[in-house]
């Protein structure tokens, strides 16, 4: 298996396990509670995604940055991703109306996402983020139960 298949598996088990999280009783009290898109989850998800694969060899830079939906969008919306290699991995898209639920594509430059190299060596620097969106191991072993 090489790496961009492990990727989208190990995408597919921590979006699944967002996805069963955000029902459960245990995630009353976050912003993302009920939100089965992941709409504010994505600060969380990418955390515990980039988690995860760590686990399996592959470290992809946790990126805080901007969606843009629209070119003529001045501001976008806050967002969370990851990077490896030139590619963007996504698993909260949705919550913008994108129905793949985990995207693995080349980051080009022309694309929705600019993070304008704002790699985030700790997610406590997530300043300005509600705390209810932000990561923490706690909220990472929550998730991963439901694997």
């Amino acid at each position: 298996m090489n790496k961009k298949q492990i990727i989208r598996l190990v995408a597919k088990r921590v979006r699944k396990a967002c996805e069963v999280f955000v029902d459960s009783d245990e995630c009353e009290g976050y912003d993302f509670y009920k939100q089965r898109d992941l709409d504010c989850m994505c600060a969380v998800a990418s955390d515990t995604l980039q988690k995860e694969l760590r686990k399996s060899g592959i470290y992809a830079k946790f990126i805080e940055g901007k969606w843009f939906d629209d070119k003529d969008d001045e501001w976008g919306s806050a967002h969370c991703w990851l990077e490896w290699k030139g590619y963007v991995i996504d698993i909260t898209a949705t919550q913008f109306n994108i129905i793949r639920k985990v995207i693995l594509t080349k980051n080009t430059g022309n694309s929705f996402y600019y993070g304008k190299g704002k790699e985030m060596s700790s997610r406590s620097n997530l300043r300005g983020w509600p705390k209810e969106q932000k990561p923490s191991r706690k909220l990472y072993k929550k998730i991963m139960v439901c694997a």
